[in-house]
Parts: C-alpha cells; sequence; structure tokens
C-alpha cells in the first residue's frame, strides 16, 4: 500500500529510440523553500523511492546539484557528475473529499468521558488531589537528586 504523503508514481514510460535514457531521468521537481535568501529544492527520484532537498550552490552527498532555477518558469535543472537534466516543478493534485452530513446529536462531554473504555469520571476535587500528589512526587525526587548530586560532588573533592 503506497502512503498518501509520497509523491504519487508516474508510470514509466519508454523512450523514443533516438533519445538517450539518463539516470537522471527518474527525478521529479516536487518542491522548493527559499529561506534566509537560500534556496532549496526537493526532488524525488522515481527509481529509489527516495527524496532529496538540494541546496543551491553545493552538491548533495548523493552527487546531486542544482545548476539553475529559474523561477518564472518554476524549472530546475539538476546534474549529477556531467549529466544534467531540466525538471519543471510538479503540479499539485488536490482532490476533493466527499463531506458526510452526521444528523446524529453530539454526545454530552460527560458520556464522551464516560464512555472511554476503563474510565471513571473524575470530579474537581479528585483531579485537584490527583494533581497535588503528582506535583509533590515531583519534588520530592528533585530534592532527592539534589542531595545525590550534593554528595557526589562532595565526594569528588574530598578524593
Amino acid at each position: 500500500m503506497e502512503s498518501p504523503f509520497q509523491s504519487p508514481r508516474a508510470a514509466p514510460v519508454a523512450p523514443p529510440p533516438n533519445e538517450v535514457v539518463s539516470p537522471l531521468d527518474s527525478f521529479e521537481f516536487n518542491g522548493l523553500i527559499k529561506m534566509d535568501g537560500e534556496l532549496r529544492i526537493s526532488v524525488f527520484d522515481t527509481n529509489e523511492g527516495k527524496n532529496y532537498w538540494i541546496v543551491d550552490g553545493e552538491r548533495h552527498e548523493s552527487g546531486l546539484e542544482l545548476r539553475h532555477y529559474d523561477a518564472d518558469d518554476e524549472i530546475a535543472v539538476i546534474a549529477r557528475g556531467t549529466m544534467t537534466k531540466k525538471l519543471t516543478l510538479k503540479k499539485a493534485q488536490i482532490d476533493a473529499i466527499r463531506v458526510v452530513q452526521n444528523n446524529a446529536p453530539a454526545p454530552s462531554p460527560a458520556a464522551a468521558v464516560s464512555s472511554v473504555a476503563g474510565a471513571t469520571a473524575e470530579t474537581d476535587e479528585q483531579v485537584r488531589r490527583r494533581m497535588q500528589t503528582v506535583a509533590e512526587e515531583i519534588r520530592r525526587r528533585r530534592a532527592e537528586r539534589r542531595q545525590r548530586i550534593q554528595q557526589q560532588q562532595q565526594q569528588n573533592r574530598n578524593n
């Protein structure tokens, strides 16, 4: 099952007989970020199922680099070694979801709490007492930790 967060995989298309097949043919340009003057593009390798973020002016550890980016036409030229590939920014595909009308009345908050398996409704006073007990336990553990640290520091001074 494919993840809904991955770029959809395009069906492989056989190149025309006179066209040279490049290892960069499996890349898609699927996003970009420009932050603090630094441009990063996202390319997805459909063969490997991996996404790479390439910083303008730097060579990625995979050997990929961004040679040129045209913001007006949303075209990036990537390279690996001596091979280059011009990629157009892939358009996002947005699918509408069907909204289902729910005419059932909303449960009351008390019903929602009591419907949780094994849950019991607590009064405000019970919640306050429980929170106070937790806070006291935290204070006790912090005091123990401070005491252990002081003892260790004292032992280090004596040694």
